[in-house]
């Protein structure tokens, strides 16, 4: 009798193991957001210097659309947050002082998701302008796929 009793709630132990989503299951469902007119400038002629980083943001697991903004200044912290134009999406630099290598987090507030990412190679071009303001201007080429993981 023990036996069966032992046997049975290994079995639905082991079922319920199976039936239940793992989280890497759910993390490989979730669709990357996609970055296009990704841009950051460099206004460095007086101190302290800031970057702006401009990009609107589709996230195509909830079908929204925004645009995101920053002024970010070297002397801030990185745990610094900008909302987007939807208030439910920030985006904050772990690290930002050359603008063509970026660092850059996007997240969903309330939500366990973030998308880390760092923005440099070949499709972000930058060059220098020559003007006093701004002084340099990087351009991603296409759409920047910043993959979804889960904290």
């Amino acid at each position: 009798m023990k036996t069966s009793s032992i046997t049975a709630t290994f079995l639905a132990l082991n079922g319920a193991a199976i039936a239940a989503p793992s989280e890497s299951n759910i993390e490989r469902d979730l669709k990357a957001f996609q970055l296009t007119k990704l841009t950051a400038s460099l206004y460095d002629q007086s101190l302290p210097a800031y970057r702006i980083v401009n990009f609107d943001l589709n996230d195509p697991n909830n079908n929204v659309d925004t645009s995101c903004s920053s002024a970010w200044s070297g002397g801030m912290s990185g745990d610094y947050k900008f909302n987007c134009s939807n208030p439910n999406y920030q985006v904050n630099f772990p690290s930002l002082y050359d603008i063509e290598d970026i660092k850059l987090n996007v997240s969903v507030v309330n939500s366990k998701a973030f998308a880390p990412g760092e923005i440099n190679g070949d499709k972000w071009k930058c060059e220098n302008t020559g003007a006093e303001y701004p002084s340099k201007v990087c351009k991603w080429a296409g759409v920047y796929d910043l993959p979804i993981v889960l904290a």
